[in-house]
């Protein structure tokens, strides 16, 4: 039996095959309720919504999804690129990817924002690409950096603590410079640089220019 039109019926239908045309849109929705033991080809936009509790095979869709996707289970396998916006009601347990990972900005100024309950910005990742982290930040391995590393403000933060001392200093000239925090000696403050020579170890005042070597004795 053909029907092209339309069937109103006030019991069950059984219908042991549906055919759908090559090129139709599914333009409602299609549910799923048992294992798909094959696979399911839609070759136009499923405009409404696909859901599938218990997909034992594949689903292969050769255009977008414009609606909404919902799965019970895991996807596997190569799914190419999504890309789009959503916000996600639930959550994931776990997120594993073999490829890249592009993350768009959720504001021009902001790429990632990682918060928690109690701390804003554990992790924020702004549009220049200059990254904050809120907390202690603990490093296992070795740090390698091709720039400078600085205090977030002037003479306000320190390097070691009494209780945590670095075990040796490698540096080339040292520069000490205490202006705005005077000593406790004599009240004054200072701007120094300390070089090597060959012989001696000299000190430039860097407020006068006057240089000046210290004496060593050799011991035996």
């Amino acid at each position: 039996m053909q029907v092209t039109g339309s069937i109103d019926a006030s019991s069950t239908i059984s219908v042991k095959q549906v055919e759908v045309a090559t090129g139709k849109a599914v333009s409602s929705s299609f549910a799923q309720k048992s294992a798909v033991s094959s696979s399911f080809a839609q070759k136009s936009a499923v405009s409404g919504s696909f859901i599938n509790n218990t997909a034992s095979s594949s689903f292969v869709s050769a255009a977008a999804v414009s609606g909404s996707f919902v799965t019970a289970s895991a996807f596997t396998g190569n799914m190419g690129d999504i890309s789009g916006s959503s916000a996600s009601t639930g959550s994931f347990g776990q997120l594993e990817v073999a490829g890249d990972v592009a993350i768009e900005g959720a504001t021009a100024n902001t790429l990632l924002d990682i918060d928690s309950d109690s701390v804003s910005h554990i992790v924020h990742v702004a549009g220049n690409g200059a990254t904050q982290l809120s907390g202690s930040l603990k490093v296992t391995g070795s740090i390698g950096t091709s720039g400078n590393v600085t205090p977030s403000a002037d003479n306000s933060i320190d390097l070691g603590a009494a209780s945590y001392r670095w075990a040796n200093v490698y540096t080339a000239d040292l520069h000490l410079n205490n202006e705005g925090n005077p000593n406790t000696v004599d009240g004054t403050t200072g701007n120094w640089t300390v070089q090597e020579g060959e012989d001696y170890i000299y000190i430039v005042n860097n407020k006068s220019n006057k240089k000046f070597k210290l004496m060593l004795e050799e011991i035996e």
